[in-house]
């Protein structure tokens, strides 16, 4: 998995995130324990911190989210 994420260029790495995000929390991240978890859940799949932060604000803004 994480050569697969280490493949993929930025815009798509942040793409994918923003979707595994989208699965495995479909509501707003209610709090700072729930924002952790999704952070772990993301560095965990291998994506940078850095990244997984962004993609968590992002998905908080709703950005992610399909219309």
């Amino acid at each position: 998995m994480e050569a697969a994420i280490a493949a993929l260029g930025s815009d798509d790495e942040r793409h994918t995130a923003m979707e595994l995000l989208e699965r495995r929390f479909p509501h707003s991240l209610a709090d700072d324990r729930e924002r952790d978890r999704a952070w772990r859940v993301l560095v965990r799949r291998g994506f940078e911190p850095e990244l997984a932060y962004e993609a968590i604000r992002a998905h908080e803004r709703g950005l992610g989210r399909v219309a």
